[in-house]
């Protein structure tokens, strides 16, 4: 809005043809295929060494970074083991195929963890490589739940995981730490289970409720895919695809009249009496200039000399000067 307002797209007039700025800003989350993923080869049950057909699986949906928080889960996952051994925990990768991408100290912290609590290949499995985006559903479709983890702070609140939607797309039920728009629609949609950052004990109990409540699990499964539905391309991607059919122009670029002008908004007086057709500005003295001049020409002064010489300036362009 900020950099709208700078371009003189957010200004009187255009809040009087809609006060609600959608016209000029919306928002498109990621999307999910409206395809109905296909399993097209066994790739976790009875594949991967200790993992059997019969688990409960938690897929972890992607890498590991340093944003989220896999330590609190593996130490969840040690609570989970000692009452539990067939609740198994996968990640699906580690290791990026991007060689310039450097490997995170978190990947190494969470593996050295494992080892130390002594669960992996037994509660707690790696996938070291990379599984192509086209086949991930095969990892996905074998699994009982979806997991993500993440610290409270300021880029979780802000965060849209699209792992998650990975999860509705292949009908997994969720479970995720509070903090995010995700985790409010998993809790709001009776989608799974949230639990508060860094708390072990919640988490595990989580788990054990989704692997152990088969009501509740069931409950949670049948909703997913009414929700993932919503979140198709099609469907967030109608508000960009509604303004490419409909693209606004810009109300000072309309030659309001300035009475107009004066007559719809709350601009003040001098303001109004400054617009002229065309999208022009005119000083007392009759010099005609660009608004997008006048504009560039505030913030360099603004940014060049501060605001005592801005506003000298403003003064001699109402002035005409």
């Amino acid at each position: 809005m900020g950099m709208l307002a700078a371009l003189n797209r957010v200004n009187p007039c255009s809040y009087n043809q809609d006060p609600t700025m959608r016209k000029l800003i919306n928002v498109v989350p990621f999307g999910l295929p409206s395809q109905k993923p296909v399993h097209t080869k066994n790739v976790l049950k009875g594949v991967i060494t200790g993992i059997d057909k019969g688990d409960f699986v938690i897929i972890w949906g992607g890498g590991i970074y340093n944003w989220f928080d896999p330590l609190t889960l593996i130490k969840a996952m040690a609570k989970v083991a000692g009452r539990r051994s067939d609740i198994k925990l996968f990640f699906l990768g580690i290791k990026h195929p991007n060689p310039q991408v450097k490997e995170l100290s978190l990947v190494n912290d969470t593996v050295a963890l494992s080892d130390k609590l002594g669960l992996t290949g037994k509660s707690v499995f790696f996938n070291f490589d990379w599984v192509d985006y086209d086949a991930r559903q095969d990892y996905f479709l074998e699994s009982d739940i979806g997991i993500i983890t993440h610290p409270e702070h300021i880029e979780t609140r802000f965060a849209f995981r699209t792992r998650i939607l990975d999860y509705l797309w292949t009908g997994l039920p969720v479970i995720s730490t509070e903090g995010d728009s995700l985790s409010e629609l998993v809790k709001n949609e009776g989608l799974g289970l949230t639990v508060a950052s860094k708390d072990i004990s919640g988490l595990a109990d989580a788990i054990l409720k989704m692997a152990q409540d088969k009501n509740f699990y069931q409950e949670c499964k049948k909703k997913v895919p009414e929700v993932a539905s919503g979140y198709t391309w099609e469907k967030v991607c109608a508000p960009l695809i509604s303004f490419c059919m409909d693209p606004v122009s810009s109300a000072v670029r309309k030659k309001l009249r300035a009475d107009q002008i004066h007559t719809q908004s709350s601009m003040p007086d001098i303001e109004a009496s400054m617009m002229r057709p065309g999208g022009t500005f005119s000083g007392s003295s009759g010099n005609r200039r660009s608004a997008g001049y006048l504009i560039r020409r505030f913030f360099y002064h603004l940014f060049k000399s501060g605001p005592k010489k801005t506003m000298e300036y403003s003064s001699n362009v109402i002035k005409g000067n």
